[in-house]
């Protein structure tokens, strides 16, 4: 609409037209910092105990995966927000939660790995759809944390799990998958030992600076191949 489309859609807005040959208007549009990204720096930090400050992510934008915030506020993690900058600041003290996440399947593996150390048991519930991802990302979850260590439990559309007192380091599959990639490097900053996540090129696809950000706050990581 922005730039002058024609657009028909329906009440539900399950079905758009847009008629083609059309001709649009240029404008001036500023792109918003990306919280699907963030909430591996975001939970990072919270797994840890650290303290990361992210900028140009607009709380107030539509943005749904911005309820990273109140989920890791939940897991115990301090947070301010002033503007678009986000501060967290952890203890590494968890305590379990249990989340719909019917609306944030990207946020599922960064919120297990979470669960899999925070003490007591978290649910990550409604998430039949993370099985038609770039992997059938419960099942990917289950087996990489298992060799971690961690105490999960797979149902058809719901991950449990009891926390443990500390992951241990293993070599796991990313399934060419960005996000279990990403999630188990996090996974790996509170294991014990080294722990080695194969074609983690895949992290390119959708946030190519990782490995280089997560080294610029300390984080020992290296990205080979």
């Amino acid at each position: 609409d922005a730039v002058g489309a024609e657009i028909r859609r329906n009440k539900n807005l399950t079905e758009f037209k847009i008629r083609g040959g059309q001709t649009f208007q240029a404008l001036n549009m500023t792109i918003p910092g990306d919280f699907s990204s963030a909430a591996f720096v975001l939970g990072g930090a919270t797994l840890t105990g650290s303290n990361v400050k992210v900028n140009n992510l607009d709380i107030r934008g539509a943005q749904g995966d911005k309820r990273i915030i109140k989920f890791l506020e939940e897991f115990g993690a301090d947070i301010k927000v002033h503007g678009k900058t986000v501060d967290v600041s952890s203890t590494g003290e968890l305590s379990g939660i249990e989340v719909d996440c019917c609306d944030n399947p990207d946020l599922v593996p960064v919120l297990a790995v979470l669960g899999s150390v925070a003490k007591g048991r978290t649910k990550l519930m409604n998430i039949p759809h993370l099985r038609f991802k770039e992997t059938d990302r419960i099942r990917a979850l289950v087996a990489g944390l298992r060799k971690l260590k961690a105490e999960v439990q797979e149902l058809p559309d719901e991950l449990r799990l009891k926390g443990v007192r500390q992951l241990k380091g293993a070599k796991l599959s990313s399934y060419g998958d960005h996000r279990m990639a990403m999630a188990f490097a996090v996974a790996g900053f509170a294991a014990r030992g080294e722990t080695i996540v194969d074609e983690a090129q895949s992290i390119s696809v959708s946030y190519p600076t990782f490995v280089a950000d997560m080294r610029k706050l300390g984080a020992s990581i290296e990205l080979i191949g």
